[in-house]
């Protein structure tokens, strides 16, 4: 239904609900979540029937439930939950649409549906209507489920967008948990002088019982019953028509459901009657059988409109009863080994469930059902509200991650199942907004560019964002005030997952959130360490040439717009995780998130090369704290591996030194740093290198070593290299047989810029001797040679 479907991503709501008997998570999460994603919504929950849950548990394909949005089951003792409703709350406002079709891909567009589209500012009393209806269902003692926090807000939120809001009482919802429909209707219809003419178009009948209930009520010996020229869509329980009605019953096409061209199967529920002041028209989710417009029965919801004055009614023509059909009825259908189902929230690494059909008590086993088959947790006790936990560790990351898990609980004679809702993403969505979706994909692997340049730009906002304890803190994708007075208004979300009782656990608070944040930034930025392959753009499609290497890295060149964007906010955030303030926490995502970036994004070698040159600088810089150190070491090895003459090997056991990095020991693992590696096409023998740097000695060294000789008047062969300054080497050698000519070298800081005797600068070419070479000669003035023994 592409209206429904254009209004749902037209707005960042608040909040969204559905209400439905049959369900499809597929049609759900491809069509209706990402337009509310698209749109900006903070939040989806789908309150259904066990029926419909129980039919949404074999879609193995649906992995978003527990995490993007959450499903209520609902138990009714006497019938089904019946209503169609779709509730969406903006800012100061919302929507509400009333229906007859169920959350699947029939329901919004493959069937003949009818949906009626309210909204707060000309619906009042209707949109009140709905809100005491999501009251009611709240304590409603025939239902069970574990969504009363849900109702009560729903209904706490309709109720404030019309508030101060008056209407003409035209439009109103009547539902079934108090009265029944039929008695609703006959009242609105002797406010309007009763009753003269009925037409009904249904799918589905109690042969002709509720139909002779429909007339006694309105006090009518007649009824007028739409025949679909397209069918009907085939239930599960009654008849296709009203044959055993002991009244008159005319069957007609109403003009208005004859398109056509259009041959789709109706599963409209419409009542239009005639009065003598007026009509009302009713439609929403009741057949015409007892079960929907009886007491105490199915759960309904119908939207009645109200005309006054002189009406003229649908027109029709005559038509043909449709071919009989018989459908079972669901009430003498054996339904011994059906599985039931239940409700469950994670909180932390523990489980809280309840058992909503059928009832169950005592102890029984507890199974986790993945895509890799079941696995037993345990055992569980029940109590009498069929409610019960367990201990189960890890399980949060794993539902983060995408995996689909369900729970199931076993008696020797009964199984239940039921999707898990993981209360820690309530707290995602919370704090990040619109941007929790991308932060699960993330998680899940399936990240877009687009993806990922907003959460780069979000850290990029602020680095707190990643804080392992940010529940201190007040951290959200808006702008952040910089303190909080006193006597701010607190807004309901932010209330809700601290008050949510029911949502957390059937038994207790949740006080759990703190952790579950912590795990959850634990995961992300664990995330940038997964090995990923890169994104695809359209060089994908082009044949490589092995033996080009310049064509090659070419058509690695990213073309996505996404991607281009994604590069340029990743060099911005970047600079900020290697800024003074923020080094110290964020130094090994920086390093996590460029090698990321590197496998994903495929930049520029240059870029690349700019970063582990910039991770190097930080690092001796800050002198930053690291619990693995030898990844810098392994950064400098392939920063020096073009270079394998003697004076690079020196510059590498330099930087090594310099780094404070024992050189003595093994290689570095290079896995650690196998991204970089691969933007770089870094194809060397690193460990063939590393031994090449343990065994040769820097100009500095040799230094210190001919110092030492210096010192003991013994010459030794451990500083050969100083020999290849000639005219210094020749004053050094004879310093080292004559003491009385050690006057003519000096030992200086590696800052000098001038002669220590003379105070003149040093030759340009003497002060680069000096700071690579570690040996230079003021030849501005005395020539006395300069060395330098500082790392």
């Amino acid at each position: 239904m592409p209206t429904s479907l254009d209004l749902i991503g037209a707005h960042p709501w608040r909040s969204a609900v559905f209400t439905t008997y049959s369900l499809s998570l597929s049609f759900f999460e491809a069509i209706v979540l990402d337009q509310l994603i698209r749109g900006g919504a903070r939040g989806a929950v789908i309150l259904s029937d066990v029926d419909g849950v129980r039919g949404a548990l074999s879609e193995h394909g649906a992995r978003r439930v527990g995490r993007e949005y959450d499903i209520e089951p609902i138990s009714v003792s006497s019938g089904v939950f019946h209503p169609k409703l779709s509730v969406l709350i903006g800012q100061h406002e919302c929507h509400l649409l009333v229906g007859s079709g169920n959350l699947t891909f029939g329901g919004w567009g493959g069937n003949f549906e009818v949906f009626e589209h309210l909204h707060s500012g000309f619906a009042a009393e209707a949109i009140r209507d709905a809100s005491e209806f999501f009251a009611s269902l709240a304590n409603a003692p025939r239902v069970r489920h574990g969504a009363r926090s849900q109702c009560l807000e729903t209904a706490a939120s309709l109720r404030e967008s019309v508030t101060g809001v008056s209407g003409s009482g035209k439009i109103r919802l009547i539902h079934s948990l108090q009265r029944s429909i039929l008695d609703q209707i006959s009242e609105f219809a002797e406010e309007l002088g009763g009753a003269k003419r009925v037409i009904i178009a249904s799918p589905y009948w109690q042969g002709g019982e509720a139909l002779d209930g429909i007339c006694a009520a309105l006090r009518t010996d007649r009824a007028y019953v739409h025949s679909h020229p397209g069918g009907i869509v085939r239930g599960s329980f009654g008849s296709n028509w009203p044959r055993n009605s002991k009244g008159l019953v005319d069957p007609v096409c109403i003009d208005a459901f004859n398109i056509e061209g259009d041959r789709r199967l109706l599963h409209a529920k419409v009542f239009e009657i005639v009065c003598n002041r007026g009509r009302i028209i009713i439609s929403g989710s009741a057949n015409a059988t007892n079960a929907a417009l009886g007491e105490g029965q199915n759960v309904e919801a119908c939207l009645v409109r109200i005309e006054t004055g002189k009406v003229v009614g649908w027109k029709f023509s005559p038509a043909e009863p449709p071919e009989e059909s018989l459908m079972s009825d669901d009430e003498n259908d054996d339904n011994e080994e059906a599985c039931g189902v239940l409700r469950a929230t994670l909180d932390s690494d523990t489980v809280y469930g309840q058992v909503l059909h059928p009832a169950l008590k005592g102890r029984a086993e507890a199974l986790l059902v993945t895509s890799d088959g079941a696995q037993k947790l345990g055992s569980v006790q029940l109590n009498d509200q069929s409610q019960f936990s367990i201990h189960v560790k890890g399980l949060e990351l794993k539902i983060l991650q995408g995996q689909r898990c369900v729970l199931a609980i076993e008696t020797e004679t009964t199984r239940v199942e039921g999707f898990i809702s993981v209360t820690a993403f309530s707290e995602i969505s919370r704090r990040s907004g619109s941007l929790a979706s991308r932060l699960i994909a993330l998680l899940a692997g399936n990240e877009t560019p687009s993806d990922l340049a907003a959460i780069m730009s979000w850290i990029c906002e602020d680095p707190n964002v990643l804080s392992r304890n940010l529940l201190s803190q007040k951290c959200a994708v808006t702008a952040r005030p910089d303190k909080v007075e006193p006597n701010r208004t607190i807004h309901i979300d932010d209330l809700r997952s601290s008050l949510d009782i029911d949502r957390h656990s059937p038994h207790a608070l949740g006080n759990n959130q703190s952790a579950s944040w912590t795990r959850f930034v634990d995961a992300l930025i664990a995330s940038f360490r997964q090995p990923r392959s890169p994104f695809k753009h359209d060089s994908d499609s082009l044949e490589e040439d092995e033996d080009d290497e310049r064509e090659k890295k070419e058509r690695k060149r990213p073309n996505d717009p996404a991607i281009g964007k994604s590069l340029v906010v990743f060099h911005r955030l970047f600079a900020v995780f290697l800024s003074e303030e923020h080094i110290q926490r964020f130094y090994t995502v920086a390093f996590d998130m460029a090698q990321y970036i590197c496998r994903r994004l495929e930049p520029d070698a240059r870029d690349v090369t700019e970063w582990l040159r910039a991770l190097v600088h930080a690092y001796v810089k800050f002198s930053v704290h690291l619990e693995k150190p030898e990844n810098v070491a392994a950064i400098v090895q392939i920063l020096n591996s073009e270079d394998s003459s003697i004076e690079g090997v020196r510059r590498a056991r330099l930087q090594l030194l310099r780094m404070g990095f024992s050189i003595e020991g093994p290689c570095p693992d290079m896995s650690e740093v196998g991204g970089f590696q691969a933007a770089l096409a870094a194809d060397f023998d690193f460990v063939g290198q590393w031994e090449k740097i343990k065994s040769v000695r820097t100009m500095t060294e040799q230094v210190q070593f001919y110092l030492k000789a210096i010192e003991k008047n013994s010459p030794t062969m451990d500083y050969p290299d100083l020999r290849s300054c000639p005219e210094e080497w020749k004053i050094l050698a004879r310093a080292i047989e004559f003491p009385e000519n050690r006057d003519e070298f000096q030992v200086v800081s590696k800052g000098t810029m001038a002669c220590p005797r003379c105070s003149i600068g040093l030759p340009i070419d003497q002060l680069g001797n000096l700071r690579s070479k570690s040996i230079a000669m003021a030849k501005s003035c005395c020539n006395l040679v300069l060395v330098c023994a500082e790392i």
